[in-house]
């Protein structure tokens, strides 16, 4: 009865209009057509995927009834062709290296005869894809891509929309953002919402939706900036965008909406109404006879039975942090806060900053570099998990590390002086790149760290240094083009074999909140695929001057912990589990505040939008403090 009534709103809005067929596929690669009652089997892809599912489809087409093209987000374009999957023949791509071999079968979006790839741009030519030159910086994550007539438009998780001219041989792109949603980071920047979705319209407008702030925002080549349209029928975020002819449709995990081009709503269909969970079908593909179509995935990716049973083990923990030094001299203290049992348990530095290993390890490798400086044994650890019943966390520095930084051949290099760079007096980096820090090193680390009674491998420094003179970097171990994000990839692929205990990351703040980069590699989408848990750290103090600071200073603490915990459980998916890092320490108190009231704040804020983990950074009197007012406030177990 509900498409019968949704034909007939479509037929009184446009004679020319016709309600699109359906097309789904599910997690193992089938695909199925809707014919009105139920979901058909026509095919099946054989394409392998991981257990986080990333090598997931993101985008379908039907270019014929019997054959099928599918984009994934880490295995390029496939075609189905009377039941056999092969690599679409526009897979045309070059591969940079031995290193990441399928590394340009990863096509995140295509449109008008453009691809894009994280950072990379690709144009449709005779002979496949091939990398098209472009002036935008490499920190510019790439969501979305759109041709409006003589223009191409690219989406970015952060920096909005840029548009260049596609006559010229090397794409000069600016600036295009005027009027789209951002948050002020402070009085000269401002964070735009991550643009998921750009449509190029027939008349040389363009459109945007974005997964984070509901609505349409369209701009015409003639206009000064994008204003949203559609606002009363259109009010929900959206992944998917597409042109479709004179109308314009949108799609997300819970319905497709098509307006023509007066801005009358002609098609509102809420997938439930197919009722796919009969069939398991996660991705579902809107098509009209002309070949329009949009595409969005209406359910979270799978994920291993082997990893929903770490996330769980790792759900819902409230920690405090200890450095190995603090244990070692306030160890009756330390042991007598977790005998309270009002943490579940804690996060102890098993290598630190320093660069120093600060368990009894006996791996040979670490005595030689003279990386071991003893606080604690294993066997405490594991005395401590039996008699406390306490979560404990190993946490991992990783590319920040001073020790490493004098053996041969680890240090970045500095470009302009050929020596071990530094980004201030205070940091020594390793190079990322260098694959013997997983051999070598880590590997064998998380091995042994892992047969003892340690809940959960927690690394921090997981990414590219930001201070000092980056641009002066010079990386000896690099291959080709590689992205910052495929060094990390490299690295934690090689950590997920190491050990089967959960392994979580700490990212900065604004990583857990957009998906976007830069030039630290944080790539959140790619993480998630070996990593357990997410633990952006939420510091008010490192958040900019602007960001979320309207309003009384009383409630900002948990203004910003809600908006974050919202976007972050977006950015998840369900694929990892968030779990903060909140601020015990007193830092930017003018503008945030501190104390009961703030401790408290953080932690509402972030369960009201629906993450019940934490852990509190500070030293040990700061974690002291924190549970005493946290305790009062009946905020823990």
């Amino acid at each position: 009865m509900k498409l019968i009534t949704f034909f007939i709103l479509s037929v009184t809005a446009s004679f020319a209009w016709e309600v699109p067929e359906y097309w789904g596929m599910d997690d193992e690669g089938t695909v199925y057509w809707y014919n009105g009652r139920d979901w058909q089997k026509k095919a099946k892809a054989e394409i392998s995927i991981s257990e986080a599912g990333y090598h997931l489809p993101r985008r379908l087409e039907v270019p014929a009834r019997d054959s099928f093209r599918i984009y994934t987000d880490s295995l390029g374009v496939w075609d189905v062709v009377d039941g056999k999957t092969k690599l679409s023949e526009k897979q045309g791509l070059p591969k940079p290296g031995t290193y990441r071999e399928n590394r340009y079968r990863y096509l995140a979006d295509q449109d008008a005869g453009f691809a894009i790839h994280r950072h990379t741009l690709l144009k449709d030519e005779k002979n496949g894809w091939v990398v098209q030159n472009h002036d935008l910086a490499g920190t510019k994550t790439l969501h979305s891509v759109a041709r409006a007539k003589d223009h191409v438009y690219l989406g970015t998780g952060i920096n909005g929309v840029f548009r260049a001219a596609v006559k010229q041989n090397e794409l000069l792109f600016k600036s295009w953002s005027e009027g789209l949603p951002c948050i002020r980071h402070d009085d000269k920047l401002c964070l735009f919402d991550e643009v998921s979705g750009i449509a190029g319209l027939e008349n040389g407008s363009v459109c945007t939706v974005s997964s984070f702030s509901p609505g349409v925002y369209c701009r015409a080549t003639s206009d000064a900036k994008f204003i949203r349209r559609y606002a009363e029928e259109l009010n929900h975020p959206y992944n998917s965008i597409e042109s479709w002819g004179a109308h314009l449709a949108v799609a997300n995990s819970r319905e497709l909406a098509v307006v023509d081009e007066s801005g009358n709503l002609i098609l509102r269909q809420t997938w439930a109404d197919f009722k796919p969970e009969k069939k398991n079908i996660s991705l579902i593909m809107a098509q009209t006879r002309e070949g329009k179509s949009v595409s969005v995935r209406i359910s979270a990716p799978r994920v291993s039975k082997s990893k929903q049973t770490r996330m769980a083990a790792a759900n819902g923990k409230k920690l405090f942090y200890s450095s190995a030094l603090n244990y070692r001299k306030n160890k009756a203290s330390v042991h007598a806060m977790l005998s309270r049992k009002k943490f579940h348990g804690m996060v102890l530095d098993f290598k630190d900053e320093h660069g120093y290993v600060r368990y009894d390890s006996q791996i040979p490798s670490l005595k030689k570099w003279n990386a071991v400086r003893q606080k604690f044994t294993l066997k405490e650890i594991d005395s401590i998990v039996e008699k406390y019943d306490a979560y404990i966390v190993a946490r991992i520095v990783v590319f920040k590390d001073p020790v490493m930084f004098r053996q041969p051949g680890y240090a970045i290099r500095d470009r302009v002086t050929g020596a071990s760079w530094r980004g201030n007096e205070k940091e020594y980096w390793v190079d990322p790149f260098n694959p013997a820090l997983a051999t070598e090193y880590y590997i064998p680390l998380i091995r042994e760290i892992s047969k003892s009674s340690v809940a959960e491998i927690q690394f921090d420094y997981i990414r590219f240094p930001s201070d000092g003179a980056v641009h002066r970097t010079l990386f000896s171990h690099k291959q080709g083009d590689m992205y910052y994000s495929e060094a990390l990839e490299n690295f934690l692929e090689a950590m997920r074999s190491a050990t089967e205990k959960p392994i979580s990351l700490d990212v900065y703040g604004y990583h857990g909140l957009y998906r976007a980069s830069g030039r630290i590699g944080q790539d959140i989408p790619m993480i998630s695929r070996y990593a357990d848990v997410i633990a952006p750290m939420l510091y008010s103090s490192h958040f900019g001057t602007r960001y979320l600071t309207g309003g009384p200073k009383e409630s900002r603490a948990y203004n910003l912990l809600a908006h974050s915990a919202v976007r972050s459980r977006i950015i998840a998916n369900e694929q990892f589990v968030v779990r903060p890092w909140l601020q015990g320490f007193p830092m930017s108190t003018g503008i945030w505040g501190y104390g009961p009231a703030y401790f408290a704040g953080q932690v509402r804020g972030s369960e009201a939008g629906g993450i019940k983990g934490f852990t509190f950074w500070g030293s040990f009197e700061h974690m002291l403090h924190v549970e005493k007012s946290l305790s009062r406030d009946n905020l823990l177990p």
